[in-house]
């Protein structure tokens, strides 16, 4: 199945590139083995809720094979990118096999930090009678990734024949709830990330390490931007980044810049930090000089955020 929104697109790059300098900046500093153990609570926590949340919206049940392949293939799907296959056998074993991810541009250590935690928060949530694996990973070399659940009394089979295709549709989500999910699932994993990052380094060390990084992340879309989208100024660009990170912006009625009013991240009271950071990058990229910066924030207890471009 296919992604089906292409305006999400600039989504998906942003928080994917997000995620992947943020679990950088945290491999460099702390370590590989270090930077796992401290996501691997935070990513199973996140596993458990979200699987529940989706059996329980699409009327799955968690103990039948084909509904536990459904939603690990659903799940993916939410990060904007479809499965190529979806199997199951009998009532033995299921699993998903895809070749596109939005996390690819990460260092290796994403696939365990993501994907095959996640897994084995699915695991500890259907029960000790599953064992969950995930033997294909392309930041191993393979093609595609893998993931597979079994029953533990299974005999494992590779003949195609008892091999069936599961399929999963979001013909029951509207087009506004699939949109949700999308932007939900893809901003819970950079938030973790940032969470992770405290959670060794406190609020003044994350945003020591990573505002740096995200500015030079915004002038490299700025650049893009000014060469692919000719005229587009810094107002422009930053209410379009705006929106595709979910975010209720508009001008103000004085004229004095901006006012958001809905923000997903407003939980998170760094990211405001890291997304100033960004899109002053951005704005310099495209008028030399300029930058962006934030007047009032709801991490302060304000009503809504105001910003402007200088």
């Amino acid at each position: 199945m296919e992604a089906e929104e292409p305006s999400n697109e600039l989504t998906a790059e942003l928080l994917g590139s997000w995620w992947a300098l943020s679990l950088d900046a945290l491999i460099e500093s702390a370590g590989p083995e270090r930077t796992l153990a401290t996501f691997k609570p935070h990513i199973i926590n996140s596993s458990h809720a979200g699987f529940l949340f989706i059996c329980k919206r699409m009327g799955w049940k968690t103990d039948n094979i084909e509904d536990i392949g459904r939603s690990l293939a659903l799940m993916h799907t939410f990060f904007g990118r479809g499965v190529d296959r979806s199997l199951a056998r009998d009532d033995q074993e299921c699993l998903i096999r895809f070749s596109s991810c939005p996390f690819s541009q990460g260092p290796r250590e994403s696939c365990m930090a993501i994907c095959y935690y996640a897994l084995i928060g699915v695991g500890e949530l259907i029960g000790p009678g599953y064992a969950v694996d995930m033997p294909k990973m392309m930041k191993n070399g393979d093609p595609v990734c893998v993931k597979w659940v079994r029953r533990v009394d299974a005999t494992p089979s590779s003949d195609p024949s008892e091999w069936r295709d599961v399929e999963y549709s979001l013909q029951t989500l509207s087009k506004e709830e699939r949109d949700w999910f999308f932007r939900a699932y893809m901003g819970e994993m950079w938030m973790l990330a940032i969470r992770a990052f405290n959670d060794l380094y406190g609020k003044e060390g994350t945003l020591k390490a990573l505002a740096p990084r995200m500015r030079a992340d915004g002038m490299s879309l700025g650049t893009r931007f000014s060469h692919n989208n000719k005229g587009l100024g810094p107002e422009e660009a930053v209410k379009m980044v705006m929106s595709s990170l979910r975010q209720k912006v508009a001008d103000r009625d004085d004229g004095g810049g901006l006012e958001v009013t809905e923000c997903p991240f407003s939980s998170q009271p760094e990211v405001c930090s890291l997304l100033e950071a960004f899109l002053d990058g951005l704005c310099d990229a495209l008028r030399p000089g300029s930058g962006y910066c934030i007047t009032q924030k709801m991490t302060d207890g304000a009503a809504s955020c105001m910003s402007k471009v200088r």
